[in-house]
């Protein structure tokens, strides 16, 4: 029964249902707690981050955390609902565990730099700007943030090189950069 509901669940989420997901998920977390080893709470987690139900899915993803062989992902997400809720203290400490397991991912570099970024901490921040260009140097949202805080810190031709490497991509679309994956420098 609980895989019928989890299989469910999954339709309900590629619908963009994300409530119906969460339920589904929810009847399969009571049903079976194990059932893909903590893989329905990732799933219950990612549905609850969508909804804006940020502390919820903090203690979904903490369940699926526990219940994992290889839990780097579920920290990672963790990391995004704790830097939600603004307590960005826990959101660097599960983002130090997701580069820990899986120090090869840019994408959780450039997440704890946005991280540093809101605590002020722009060297620490640069540090993990850099090494997420490094790793994927393609990453236009890296490239972007890393540029603003080049020119924030008066580094002026660091930030012109940036801007025009950022803007030369082929995948360079301004309107595809939403705001929310782009860094707020408004603490």
């Amino acid at each position: 029964m609980a895989a019928a509901y989890y299989h469910r669940g999954l339709i309900y989420a590629r619908l963009r249902m994300w409530a119906s997901a969460a339920d589904d998920y929810s009847a399969v977390a009571f049903l079976d707690p194990d059932f893909g080893e903590g893989l329905v709470f990732d799933n219950l987690g990612i549905a609850q981050m969508v909804q804006g139900k940020f502390a919820e899915a903090i203690v979904s993803f903490s369940r699926a955390i526990g219940r994992s062989k290889v839990p780097a992902m579920s920290y990672f997400k963790r990391s995004l609902a704790y830097q939600k809720t603004g307590q960005l203290d826990a959101a660097i400490s599960d983002m130090n565990a997701t580069i820990q397991s899986l120090p090869r991912y840019a994408e959780a570099h450039h997440r704890r730099a946005q991280q540093f970024l809101r605590k002020g901490l722009d060297g620490l921040a640069l540090i993990d700007l850099n090494t997420a260009l490094e790793l994927d140097p393609d990453d236009l949202y890296a490239r972007a943030d890393r540029a603003l805080l080049h020119e924030r810190l008066g580094n002026t031709q660091a930030a012109q090189d940036d801007f025009r490497r950022f803007a030369e991509s082929s995948r360079a679309d301004p309107r595809s950069l939403d705001r929310e994956a782009h860094l707020d420098f408004s603490r």
